[in-house]
């Protein structure tokens, strides 16, 4: 009877805990998060990814869950959110691709970054992961959308920076909302440094029966069907290769990111499905990269 009311006490303790792990991981709150990331790095929180066996894992705050939750009522949006943080699949990626092959600036200096469309929670965690680190938030102030007071309003097509006073950029599902990308992606080579980075995602296809570049969502709403103009405000829908080629055609040099992540990490990780926006193309890295600003001169001697 002794050895039966043990294993029953062991089961029990083992009930609580999991219950209280499962609650936790539930009602997130931002000081435990911003505490827990900081404590442990994007990096680090990436390699306790074994105490999930397999179930899937939160880059960004570390959860384990089985099932990312459901987000929105748009098919972009069926599923991605974690219970935890908050996090979507763009932040996610986000956190992983720092966990893993930070930006050079984050790491040796006290960069200045601006974040566009920043949430709370995650700009919190960027932060705490990089403690030297100095982040301002812009957004366009959008009717329909709620912004906290460290919010600065600014339109990334005309942004309130000095010529080469940033040294990083994150933009995260904005460049849809634009209505003139080359301008947006100028403005972007303007305020970095030399060297300087944008951390980019933008919802793109890789829609073999377009004949252009983009399309305008005005004429997608009009009894067609396209699941990247069901959200009222997205502007454009572009080609994923074209993307790149306009940051590049800027004076940007852009890669992959995260790089090397495996279909079998990428679900683990950041998405509920392996599509075009994540996955690499044969003309092009998807909706996911991370471009750095070339020099000048040497851009003006390449473009000649």
């Amino acid at each position: 009877r002794g050895l039966s009311w043990r294993l029953c006490e062991n089961e029990i303790s083992w009930m609580l805990t999991t219950a209280a792990t499962a609650i936790a991981a539930l009602v997130p709150h931002a000081r435990e998060l911003h505490t827990h990331v900081a404590d442990n790095g994007f990096g680090r929180v990436i390699a306790n990814v074994t105490r999930c066996m397999g179930q899937r894992f939160c880059p960004c705050c570390g959860a384990c869950v089985d099932e990312w939750g459901a987000v929105g009522n748009t098919m972009m949006h069926r599923h991605g959110l974690c219970f935890r943080c908050g996090a979507r699949e763009r932040h996610r990626s986000v956190c992983y691709a720092f966990g893993t092959e930070p930006p050079l600036q984050l790491v040796h200096s006290a960069a200045l970054v601006a974040y566009f469309g920043a949430p709370r929670i995650h700009a919190l965690q960027i932060e705490a992961a990089f403690p030297r680190l100095r982040m301002l938030r812009f957004d366009f102030f959008a009717p329909g959308y709620k912004y906290d007071q460290g919010t600065i309003q600014a339109d990334v097509q005309s942004i309130p920076m000095q010529t080469r006073s940033l040294d990083g950029v994150i933009i995260l599902h904005v460049l849809e909302h634009v209505g003139n990308l080359s301008k947006a992606i100028s403005e972007l080579y303007r305020v970095l440094r030399p060297s300087g980075f944008v951390e980019h995602e933008t919802p793109c296809a890789h829609h073999k029966k377009w004949n252009g570049t983009r399309i305008d969502c005005k004429t997608m709403r009009d009894g067609r069907n396209e699941p990247f103009c069901y959200q009222r405000d997205h502007l454009f829908i572009y080609k994923c290769a074209y993307l790149q080629e306009a940051f590049e055609q800027a004076g940007f040099q852009c890669q992959p990111s995260p790089r090397y992540l495996t279909q079998t990490e990428t679900l683990k990780f950041i998405s509920v499905k392996y599509r075009s926006m994540v996955k690499p193309q044969a003309q092009g890295f998807g909706g996911r990269f991370r471009c750095f600003r070339r020099n000048a001169q040497v851009h003006q001697r390449e473009a000649s």
